[in-house]
């Protein structure tokens, strides 16, 4: 009988010490729970805080390059636009010039040609006035001193009149070479002309 006894009051012993065994372990693992559910929230708030950083930063840098754009894209606007009045002007002085260039070949030419003319009218009134003291000379009977030295005169402008000629000749030489010089010149701005066009047409948007 009292054995009976012991047995049972050892047995709700160890049924107590169980029982406060697993409360003790049920609430050492709600304590861990609750433990990490706390981490778990300070892990969130921190990664949500990092974030909203992360996103801040991000703004400030996208507006950041947005205005440098913008900035940029104004000087490139500008100096577009420079370039354009500095094109027109000088389309415009190399228009004067070449027009200048032009008058003053057409000047040049009109002028070498009236000095040929000039030289060639006056060439033609000598070789007749000799043609005709010549037929003159021919007519006449034996020797004149006077008619000699008359004869002489007129080889002596003739000879004169040959080496104008001969000047006015190589004046009209180098007047022609400078024509050329002009000529290659007015090229050459109808070329850089035509290049700024061209890079004008290129540069518009």
């Amino acid at each position: 009988m009292e054995r009976q006894s012991a047995l049972e009051l050892s047995a709700h012993l160890q049924q107590d010490i169980t029982q406060k065994t697993n409360d003790g372990l049920r609430e050492q693992l709600a304590a861990k729970d609750a433990e990490k559910s706390d981490v778990h929230a300070l892990a969130r708030t921190e990664v949500q805080r990092e974030l909203e950083d992360f996103k801040r930063s991000v703004t400030v840098k996208v507006k950041a390059a947005e205005e440098t754009h913008q900035q940029k894209l104004a000087q490139v606007q500008t100096e577009l636009e420079e370039y354009k009045r500095s094109s027109e002007a000088s389309i415009k002085r190399l228009d004067e010039e070449a027009s200048h260039l032009r008058e003053a070949l057409a000047a040049k030419e009109s002028a070498v040609q009236a000095l040929v003319d000039a030289h060639q009218k006056e060439i033609s009134t000598l070789k007749a006035t000799c043609r005709k003291y010549k037929k003159t000379l021919d007519g006449e009977i034996g020797t004149n001193a006077d008619l000699h030295s008359r004869v002489q005169n007129l080889e002596d402008e003739l000879n004169a009149s040959k080496y104008m000629h001969e000047q006015a000749l190589q004046a009209q030489k180098s007047i022609w070479a400078e024509l050329l010089e002009v000529k290659k010149e007015l090229r050459m701005l109808q070329v850089l002309h035509q290049e700024v066009d061209e890079g004008n047409a290129a540069s518009d948007p």
